[in-house]
């Protein structure tokens, strides 16, 4: 599920979009300066499980990536890196330091969710996830079970890998920001 992208700095913030013709093979930046934004569907690699997967729809809403089937399923969250679809995104950071995460997505009927991680590992401890409730699309920048801002801890500046897990099937996922401002909310 390879895209090209192309990144355009608007307001401060680095916008990746999908479907342009500029070469994908850098990862967007992101630095102290200027926020990330990333369309979900400009996927740097997707992991699927099973019959589950991750597809790009089109048909309800702006383009972005849905779980699929939609069939209730629910992975185990103690096996979640393993056992269940993921997606990933190269992203290049400038410096080292803390980065907040913001999720844009929604659920569908008794809601859904993803589990974020950095490099391979999860971000917080017992797979806290970000959860999602049917509606219109919204932004999220905390972990359900603790309330704690999604947060990446850069401890050396390049490129990183920033994942997500399916949960529950049935999320949709527009896009993810990253910021070093912890005050920033997503528009």
């Amino acid at each position: 599920m390879k895209s090209n992208v192309i990144m355009v700095v608007m307001s401060g913030v680095i916008v990746l979009a999908s479907g342009c013709s500029k070469d994908a093979t850098k990862p967007p930046r992101v630095s102290s300066k200027h926020d990330l934004a990333v369309e979900a569907e400009s996927t740097h690699k997707a992991i699927n499980v099973g019959s589950h997967y991750w597809k790009v729809e089109r048909e309800s809403g702006p383009p972005h990536l849905l779980a699929f089937p939609s069939d209730n399923t629910v992975f185990d969250r103690k096996r979640i890196t393993g056992d269940s679809p993921g997606v990933e995104y190269q992203v290049t950071f400038e410096q080292p330091g803390t980065y907040y995460l913001w999720v844009k997505g929604k659920g569908e009927a008794g809601g859904a969710s993803v589990i974020p991680g950095l490099d391979g590992k999860l971000l917080a401890e017992n797979a806290d996830f970000m959860g999602f409730f049917p509606s219109e699309f919204s932004w999220i920048g905390a972990l359900h079970d603790t309330g704690k801002r999604a947060a990446l801890q850069i401890d050396t500046a390049g490129e990183h890998l920033v994942s997500f897990w399916m949960l529950e099937d049935g999320f949709r996922f527009d896009k993810f920001m990253i910021t070093a401002d912890s005050n920033r909310v997503p528009e």
